[in-house]
């Protein structure tokens, strides 16, 4: 629902992304982010689409700062092919940028 647009990710301003003791809530957000990560494999631009969308929420610096914390914390993206692993890592890297960025500029507002 999210990579087609029928759901922001500002859904999950409800979500305390530290799991300080939630084992399964880091292995389901992990899967949830290493498969929206791979969405459209061949086109970067969908996903940075699914993530800029947050910056029209009001709650976007809660998520985004959640959002961060859960990858620099918790993000596996390690895969069987170093390529496929690569190239997540790299589409992840775009997505914190990207958010940083948009997080300065919301601020200005």
């Amino acid at each position: 629902l999210i990579a087609n647009f029928s759901l922001s990710l500002s859904i999950l301003k409800v979500v305390d992304f530290s799991f300080r003791d939630s084992k399964n809530g880091i292995r389901f957000f992990n899967a949830f982010f290493y498969n929206l990560l791979h969405y459209d494999e061949d086109d970067t631009k969908t996903v940075m689409k699914i993530f800029s969308r947050l910056a029209n929420s009001k709650d976007f610096h809660s998520i985004s700062d959640g959002i961060l914390l859960f990858f620099h914390h918790h993000l596996s993206l390690e895969h069987e092919d170093e390529e496929r692993t690569l190239k997540l890592r790299k589409r992840a890297n775009k997505v914190k940028r990207m958010l940083q960025l948009l997080a300065s500029k919301v601020e200005k507002k």
